[in-house]
């Protein structure tokens, strides 16, 4: 019981940001549980849709940028990055909507921002 209030707590100190992606086949809600300002955010949480099935996935992730020329420091926001078993999701900043797995591409859709 501590452990859900003390994760509830962790999410519910942080502003919410939300957006959202429309592609031809998804609906991807994405939520950033992380203070205003931050350059990365490891509290990222996947919300997609499919239009054809209906069927709904919750994943937590965290955001990914480019490095900067010290290979260190997160410079360019590039997207997000979410894992499900054998599966990453990528959200990208440009709209675009990947799903690998290990290096097939199982979809490949560009969205729009709302």
């Amino acid at each position: 019981m501590k452990k859900i209030v003390l994760l509830a707590g962790m999410w519910l100190s942080s502003d919410v940001i939300a957006d959202r992606l429309e592609t031809p086949s998804y609906r991807i809600q994405i939520e950033r549980f992380c203070d205003e300002g931050e350059v990365t955010c490891n509290k990222v949480r996947y919300y997609g849709v499919s239009k054809r099935s209906g069927h709904t996935l919750f994943l937590m992730g965290e955001s990914m940028h480019s490095l900067c020329k010290d290979g260190i420091t997160p410079c360019r926001f590039l997207g997000y990055h979410f894992m499900y078993e054998t599966f990453e999701y990528f959200v990208y900043e440009s709209g675009l909507f990947l799903v690998k797995e290990k290096d097939q591409i199982k979809v490949e859709e560009q969205g729009e921002w709302h």
